[in-house]
């Protein structure tokens, strides 16, 4: 199962280490350099190009196969009617939801205490009675993911029975069973600071990269024994040698989850230019040969071979397509795809703000971040997630207005663009 949400590898599966060579068909006869792109590709006659065997003709290149665009057909998603499940007392209400063709759960902030859990049968409409539960962090709720047989409630807050001059963060991390009842012991991870960044479920564990202010990122594995027991493995070090205290030294910008293999791409910034390095489960690090612009947004990362990667960046309104070796080489120049054209990876589905109107916005996007349009309007609230998978998926809210706040999901079905072979 390829996670989305951001990278690693592990040693014991042949991920690769320092001095592996791609396929010499897939490796350019000159060091190619990301920061070379290719030009626009965008216009309504935009075609696709495909490298040739010598990895020259990306984006136009002499040498290059040139393929026209093939048409996709864009589908909507249909959301149906919000259903009550109930109402949150919290000052500050959080909401979220896992779904999947066995069903799911969703954990809203019951109190400032609390946690309410409400199972979900699998066309996401909310079965079995709810559950209440003390659970540290009830108001700040970062996920709710299926892990293994059982559902894990992750909430990210103050530690407990720290002094007001410290104010340590932890991580809290709960198993829950489908009826929504606790399902294992509590664990508890001190973070220190506040951290954010994406993190993907592969079998019996949860993989994290996780970025903050003042710390170098952290990768780590949090494995769900059958027991409920959970155990913290950290996956390598990402301190490139910089002291705690040091403003935002560095910040880990994807994630790719293959199995056990693992890979965490980590931007560093510099005095020039930024510089990008791999990081993989069994300790080996790579720099990325050939800078990323410095104003290129990281998309994803994914295995696609077991000595390559792929790498999808933005650059303003363009986006590319590359790939790496392993040892940070790049094996395929930066390929701009065309805007009409489906991106690579399953599509997902996404939640935004919109800055016109008191409103929201759902819908599917690209492997690479691009709407697959148009986008479905939702009505304002408090805070909305979603979960799913397979075209469908649970839309949990909060309302706005003053406590107590209604709690309500709402199913969604979004189709997946179809393309002729």
């Amino acid at each position: 199962m390829r996670a989305v949400v951001m990278l690693w590898c592990l040693s014991a599966l042949g991920c690769g280490h320092e001095g592996d060579t791609p396929a010499p068909s897939r490796t350019p006869e000159t060091p190619a350099s990301l920061t070379e792109l290719p030009p626009s590709t965008t216009a309504s006659n935009a075609e696709v190009v495909t490298p040739g065997d010598d990895g020259s003709g990306a984006g136009g290149s002499p040498g290059g196969d040139v393929e026209p665009t093939r048409p996709f057909t864009p589908a909507p998603c249909e959301v149906g009617p919000d259903v009550e499940v109930g109402s949150s007392q919290a000052r500050r209400a959080g909401v979220a939801v896992a779904l999947d063709g066995r069903g799911g759960l969703l954990a809203f902030s019951a109190d400032d205490a609390h946690v309410t859990l409400r199972p979900l049968d699998a066309s996401a409409q909310p079965s079995g009675e709810p559950v209440t539960v003390e659970m540290p962090g009830a108001m700040d709720l970062s996920q709710l993911r299926r892990v293994g047989g059982r559902f894990v409630l992750v909430t990210h807050t103050l530690c407990p029975d720290t002094p007001p001059s410290h104010a340590l963060k932890c991580l809290f991390f709960q198993p829950f069973d489908a009826t929504g009842s606790p399902a294992g012991a509590r664990f508890q991870h001190q973070t220190g600071e506040w951290s954010a960044g994406p993190s993907e479920v592969e079998g019996d564990a949860l993989v994290m990269l996780r970025s903050h202010t003042y710390m170098a990122p952290v990768l780590e594995r949090y494995r769900l024994a059958a027991d409920g027991t959970i155990t913290r493995e950290q996956l390598g070090d990402l301190g490139h040698g910089i002291a705690r205290g040091e403003s935002e030294p560095a910040q880990g910008v994807a994630l790719a989850v293959d199995g056990e293999r693992v890979a965490a791409l980590v931007r560093l910034e510099g005095d020039a230019a930024p510089a990008f390095f791999l990081h993989f489960a069994d300790g080996h690090t790579a720099r990325v040969g050939g800078r990323l612009p410095g104003d290129a947004t990281v998309r994803s990362l994914a295995f696609v071979a077991d000595d390559r990667l792929e790498l999808v960046f933005a650059r303003g309104e363009r986006i590319f397509r590359a790939e790496l070796s392993v040892d940070g080489r790049i094996v395929t120049p930066p390929t701009d795809l065309a805007q009409d054209v489906p991106g690579p990876g399953p599509a997902r589905l996404l939640l935004r703000s919109t800055e016109e109107g008191p409103r929201n916005e759902l819908g599917l996007v690209r492997g690479d971040g691009r709407w697959i349009d148009p986008p479905v309007a939702l009505p304002a609230a408090r805070v909305l997630r979603a979960g799913g998978e397979n075209g469908l998926y649970a839309v949990a809210s909060v309302a706005t207005g003053r406590r107590p706040r209604s709690v309500s999901v709402r199913a969604a079905r979004c189709a997946a663009p179809t393309a002729p072979p």
